[in-house]
């Protein structure tokens, strides 16, 4: 957070597993933070999902986590409605 202060941040990317459970609370301090995750394995796209409201973009080096991403929260969101 001091980071985000210090540096007047308009944008940050969260790339660890545990970092990506900060997104909510970084949002409600900045809401208009652009939050960018990176997904780099199976957890991270498990969080991702579920703080997806909080997150601006998704982006991955394997194209494939960015499709699951997207598949699961696709069908997630159309069992919710």
């Amino acid at each position: 957070i001091r980071k985000i202060v210090e540096s007047d941040s308009s944008a940050v990317t969260l790339n660890a597993s545990s970092h990506i459970l900060w997104t909510m609370d970084l949002k409600r301090i900045f809401p208009n933070l652009s939050i960018k995750v990176t997904l780099k394995v199976v957890r991270d796209i498990k969080n991702a999902i579920l703080l997806s409201d909080f997150i601006d973009e998704v982006k991955s080096r394997d194209p494939a986590k960015v499709d699951q991403y997207k598949s699961y929260l696709s069908s997630l969101r159309s069992q919710l409605l």
